[in-house]
């Protein structure tokens, strides 16, 4: 076979004149193998531009000579009707036996045709006149013609001989690492031959070992056959009887049988899996040398296809050197045109006159030019061909030194396969490994019935230890045991006094008189005395698994859990309030009463007996808490620190913050006032606060603040914030808190109604949500700061000081959903959330 791409060669002339027919020459160069193949021939004719094409005889060809000498032939049939100018013929070639990458390329000739006579046919005219400047123009056009054409046809031999040394190089470089491949398989089959005296001796030695492992084996199994019959026996004997001594004798026999199978079961496992070993070894052997016998046959193989293949190769490089002697055929071809270009440049110049002029000069330049064009296709295709003499040595060198490390493989090979890992050594690793196998097979034959005898045994042993057990074990003695007269109880083991008696079963205890057991919830229910508690009653709590005293229906326990009350609910929704317009029923928790309260943003009347809107003032620039939520409640604050009070009068109603009514306002400005912060502000300009600060009086410029208050909740220190008033419609309510800014690590405590909501929370850009139980009116959510930050972070990022982030109240109806504080360590902001059910 040959790795080499097939060629063809495509030549013709390259001039054609009036009246002659020009024929297509084809050669084909290819492996002799496919040289009687069947092939497909197709041609193409481009004819000058608006002319016709014209025909081919044959118009196809199913064989193609391969000898330049005599090579096929087809005709090009020109008409009357074909045009003057350049025709090109295109050839293809398929061969039916080659696959698509060992195609030969296409190949194509340009002729040029012109209706005349061939100037070359035509001497001196009748009459013996000289020929003139211009016939000797047409036979220099004719000569370069023939030139041009065999420097093409060059070309077609040098393309043609590069595209197979390259395929030559490609073929000799895969041979290269087909026999360095091979050089190392033969290194590795030479390791396993200069072990194998050695490994005889292993594979023999794992075969004895297996041969007495073997023998082992069956001795073992004799073993446990002998101590499972006698400790059968001992079983059997135990049924039939019922003495203590003799059962415990009895057992004891049969449990140091059990210990002698077990012995036995693993000296017959060990020597079985000692059998098994030593065979897998001895198999193991044998088949790595089975494996170099392969490896020995497929060297063997691979060495004798590396010899045909460096005979075909030997071809390609011959075939080469042909395509050499082609090209120098050309060359002396266009050497022989030249030397006719020679003699009409020279019959040109003898017949020009020495100074020539106008259309003989042009002529005469025409001629030189063309003469000269000759001589550079010369000279190229002389360059193409010292090309490929060059290029030829290498494939000859690369060849030669294959064929050396074939006959160096070889001969390592056939001492390795000849002397060393032969088809005898291979048998007797083989009769080895099937001796061994042949003991281990021998042990192996015992598995089942080994495995039966232990099964069997152990019936007899678990039947035995049932047996025994049911006739002395104290849970037999229990079982027998009758704890009838006593309810409630069950038989236990007494393991000190080693009898049986009777105890309670769980979750029941004895009662007084050790009679009978009752549950837990019989036990203490009898105990319990709830007449101490008012409206209240014994129950069982299944979870804790205690008596206790629970309230009535329609009662609950006091703020002292002294007492059951009647339920703060019925109470709130038996209550009547209609009598004070604008107020609502709720309940205090610190009084455990029921009392009416304004709505946020109304205030008591001066007769204490309706609530009125007070005015809502201008927001003040920096924050402050919205008027309209929190001026009821302020009012009755300043109203209560200045009568000393903390209740209503004759009515039992309080204001829905402080807990006292408010005095009789005659300056509707008197009642206008707000938190900014803690500071008090007037809402009415001119007014400031009275010196009681508990209203606002005329006096000051713009509206004016009194005293800034302080505060004991959360730690007692001044209060401010940026928190206004809110007012809910629901209860749990969920706050969300986050800091809004860059994430420094600030830290607060939030409190409800001075009860700590939750501790030490840590904001960060996430937001976090807690859930608060409101009362009915007026709540107050106190935020304190336990820092200013993670100084580092501040520092770092430059960050202003104060404890700054924000807050979110879900169901808010009044105020502002979201707000921000900005707050210094130990500092508080505070929000009354005032929820209207």
């Amino acid at each position: 076979f040959s790795t080499q791409r097939a060629s063809f060669t495509l030549s013709g002339a390259q001039f054609v004149y009036l009246n002659e027919k020009p024929r297509l020459s084809l050669v084909l160069n290819v492996p002799d193998y496919a040289k009687d193949e069947a092939l497909k021939t197709t041609f193409g004719i481009i004819p000058p531009e608006e002319g016709s094409k014209p025909e081919l005889e044959p118009t196809t060809l199913n064989s193609i000579s391969t000898d330049s000498q005599k090579p096929s032939q087809v005709k090009i049939l020109l008409s009357s009707d074909s045009k003057e100018g350049s025709y090109i013929v295109e050839g293809k070639v398929e061969l039916q036996c080659l696959d698509k990458d060992a195609q030969p390329f296409s190949q194509s000739i340009r002729f040029d045709y012109a209706k005349k006579e061939n100037p070359e046919a035509v001497g001196l005219e009748e009459g013996g006149e000289q020929v003139g400047l211009e016939e000797l123009l047409t036979q220099m056009q004719a000569l370069e013609a023939r030139s041009s054409a065999g420097a093409e046809q060059a070309e077609g031999i040098q393309k043609a001989f590069n595209e197979e040394l390259k395929d030559t190089l490609k073929t000799l470089e895969t041979e290269q690492k087909e026999l360095n491949d091979i050089e190392s398989k033969i290194k590795k089959l030479s390791k396993i031959a200069n072990s194998v005296e050695a490994n005889i001796n292993a594979a023999k030695k794992a075969s004895d070992d297996a041969y007495r492992a073997g023998e082992s084996a069956a001795a073992a199994r004799g073993e446990i056959e002998q101590h499972a019959l006698k400790g059968c026996s001992a079983s059997e004997a135990i049924k039939n009887t019922t003495m203590v001594s003799e059962l415990n004798r009895l057992i004891e026999d049969v449990r140091r049988e059990q210990s002698e199978v077990t012995s036995a079961k693993v000296n017959f496992d060990r020597e079985l899996n000692n059998a098994r070993i030593n065979s897998n070894t001895s198999e193991k052997i044998h088949q790595e040398y089975a494996q170099a016998k392969s490896a020995r046959e497929e060297i063997k193989a691979k060495l004798a296809q590396r010899e045909n293949v460096a005979q075909v190769l030997t071809s390609d490089v011959e075939r080469l050197n042909s395509h050499i002697g082609s090209a120098e055929e050309s060359i002396a071809a266009l050497s022989g045109i030249k030397d006719e270009a020679s003699g009409v440049l020279s019959k040109a110049v003898d017949l020009a006159p020495a100074k020539p002029q106008g259309d003989e000069k042009k002529i005469l330049n025409q001629i030189k030019g063309l003469f000269g064009k000759i001589e550079k296709n010369e000279a190229r295709v002389s360059k193409f061909a010292e090309g490929m003499k060059g290029k030829v040595a290498l494939p000859k060198e690369k060849l030669e030194v294959n064929k050396q490390k074939i006959v160096q493989l070889k001969a390592d090979f056939e001492t390795i396969a000849g002397a060393q890992i032969n088809d005898e050594t291979i048998a007797s690793f083989k009769r080895t490994a099937d001796d061994a196998r042949a003991s281990f097979d021998a042990a192996d034959i015992f598995s089942e019935s080994v495995d039966a005898a232990a099964k069997n045994y152990a019936t007899c042993l678990n039947a035995a230890e049932g047996m025994y057990a049911k006739k002395t074990s104290p849970e037999a003695q229990v079982a027998q045991w009758d704890c009838s007269m006593y309810p409630g109880t069950v038989a236990k083991w007494d393991a000190a006094k080693k009898t049986p008696f009777c105890e309670c079963t769980p979750g029941n205890l004895w009662d007084d008189q050790k009679y009978q057991c009752v549950s837990e919830e019989e036990y203490y229910m009898a105990r319990i005395d709830c007449s101490v508690y008012p409206n209240s009653h014994p129950q069982w709590d299944r979870a804790s698994r205690k008596a206790l005293c629970y309230c009535d229906e329609g009662y609950e326990w006091n703020n002292a859990r002294n007492n059951c009350r009647v339920a703060s609910r019925i109470q709130v929704a038996q209550a009547n309030c209609s009598a004070y317009p604008g107020t609502s029923a709720g309940w205090d928790s610190a009084s455990e009463s029921v009392q009416c309260y304004c709505a946020p943003g109304y205030y008591w009347d001066q007769a204490q007996n309706r609530c009125l809107q007070t005015y809502q003032p201008p927001q003040q620039q920096g924050g402050g808490q919205d008027l309209a939520q929190a001026l009821g409640g302020l009012i009755d604050i300043y109203n209560r620190g200045a009568s000393g009070g903390s209740g209503g009068t004759d009515t039992g109603t309080t204001t829905g913050w402080g807990g006292s009514q408010q005095q009789r306002q005659t300056d509707p400005c008197e009642g206008n006032f707000y938190f900014y912060g803690y500071t008090m502000v007037c809402g009415c300009n001119g007014y400031t606060f009275s010196a009681q600060q508990n209203k606002c009086v005329p006096g000051g410029g713009s509206s004016s603040s009194g005293t800034t208050t302080t505060t004991t909740q959360s730690g007692g220190q001044n209060t401010q914030s940026g928190l206004s008033d809110v007012t809910v419609n629901r209860s749990p309510t969920q706050i969300t808190v986050w800091d809004h800014g860059t994430e420094d690590y600030d830290t607060v405590n939030i409190y409800l109604n001075n009860q700590l909501v939750q501790g030490n929370v840590v904001l960060r850009n996430a937001r976090q949500s807690l859930t608060l139980y409101l009362n009915p009116g007026n709540n107050i959510l106190t935020v304190e700061a336990v820092n200013e930050g993670d100084p580092a972070i501040n520092r770092q990022k430059n960050l202003p000081r104060g404890n700054a982030a924000a807050i979110e109240v879900s169901g808010v109806t009044g105020g502002r959903q979201s707000q921000t504080w900005i707050l210094y360590t130990g500092q508080t902001g505070t929000m009354q959330i005032y929820y209207q059910p």
